[in-house]
């Protein structure tokens, strides 16, 4: 998966394989992106039920931290957001 067709297609919050998606039945193969999780954590909510706020956690790292890592972890959160938080309210 570290081809740069997959790398550029993670990047992008796309499914890189359908192989490695939430939806395979191989759940040791899961590979998704904070975009894909995202989503399906959207398809799989029940009406009466909200999302209050969601983002992307990023564990304390020696090289996850300053300004430049923020801003880019902000900006594209399918390259790094190991994590995805959400509040959900009935």
């Amino acid at each position: 998966m570290y081809a740069l067709g997959y790398r550029l297609k993670f990047l992008r919050g796309q499914v890189i394989s359908k192989d490695y998606s939430l939806m395979s039945r191989n759940r040791h193969k899961w590979l998704p992106s904070f975009a894909e999780v995202r989503s399906f954590i959207r398809d799989q909510l029940p009406q009466d039920w909200h999302i209050e706020w969601e983002f992307g956690y990023y564990p304390r790292a020696w090289w996850r931290v300053g300004p430049l890592y923020k801003l880019l972890a902000r900006a594209y959160p399918n390259l790094f957001a190991p994590v995805y938080w959400g509040l959900f309210e009935r």
